[in-house]
């Protein structure tokens, strides 16, 4: 009897997910970093441990310190299983030169166009025509995103909608890719958080 128990904890082990390890490293050291934080916990049993780093450089240099993480983590033995870095494409000259070596590197790009509030706006309205990046700010200030700081509440659950308005705004959205003005690819990353990517 007690073989046969041992046996049925041997056999549930064996069926217990393993968990998957992501680095998100963004362009920006507030907005994107707090939104990546607060989506953790919309996960939270995915079994996926997601790092995040904000950076506050242009794409090239996001993707540097990106490349830098891989590596140091790799070389203490703990290996990320994927790698997302989020950009804006703002007036970046280093965007093309990002999505070439990311897609060399095997790291993921999010690319928001013109800027990640889109992704948030996104979560609390429809927008579907082009916006510069001042008009942008000015719309989400009505919902309390100021300083690029994300208010108590944000709307995280929301998430589902702004993933259907970034598919009818872009429905070739992917990563390593820069899309129409207004666009973003994070459900990209979302997928990869939840588990649904391998």
């Amino acid at each position: 009897m007690m073989a046969h128990r041992g046996h049925d904890v041997r056999r549930r082990r064996s069926r217990r997910p393993l968990r998957t390890r992501g680095l998100v490293v963004t362009e920006g050291v507030k907005s994107e970093p707090q939104y990546v934080d607060g989506a953790k916990q919309l996960f939270r049993d995915s079994h996926v441990e997601v790092k995040t780093h904000g950076v506050g450089r242009d794409p090239a240099s996001v993707l540097a310190k990106a490349e830098l993480l891989l590596r140091q983590a790799k070389n203490s033995g703990e290996p990320y299983d994927w790698c997302c870095v989020v950009v804006d494409v703002d007036d970046h000259a280093t965007l093309d030169r990002c999505l070439a070596d990311a897609r060399k590197a095997g790291v993921h790009v999010v690319v928001s166009n013109p800027c990640f509030e889109i992704w948030l706006l996104w979560h609390h309205a429809d927008h579907h025509a082009h916006i510069d990046r001042r008009a942008l700010r000015d719309v989400i200030r009505r919902y309390g995103i100021t300083d690029k700081t994300l208010p108590l509440g944000f709307r995280f659950a929301a998430y589902p909608d702004a993933t259907n308005r970034a598919r009818q705004a872009d429905p070739n959205l992917a990563s390593g890719r820069t899309g129409p003005n207004p666009s973003s690819a994070m459900p990209v990353l979302l997928n990869l958080m939840s588990g649904e990517a391998r």
